[in-house]
């Protein structure tokens, strides 16, 4: 698996041994990529195509918008949450 170049940002309380804050950044890192997949994706967003007042919900037609080069003009992507 190729290792993504990520800012994160760990608080923590006390010292802590390097070895074991390595060991929680690659859990974490791996928790994120699971989370990142396009399966996770388009079930947290959706399409809304202003022009064709449409709001587009599934999977494949998700996929096929966000996979264009460039969206069209008021296309939006809305997350769910």
């Amino acid at each position: 698996m190729d290792q993504l170049s990520r800012n994160l940002i760990l608080l923590h309380k006390g010292n802590t041994n390097p070895k074991h804050l390595a060991e929680e950044v690659n859990w974490l890192n791996q928790q994120l990529v699971q989370l990142e997949k396009s399966n996770y994706f388009t079930d947290a967003h959706e399409i809304i195509h202003i022009n064709k007042r449409k709001v587009y919900t599934d999977k494949k037609t998700i996929n096929k918008i966000m996979h264009q080069a460039t969206l069209k003009a008021f296309v939006f992507i809305h997350n769910k949450n």
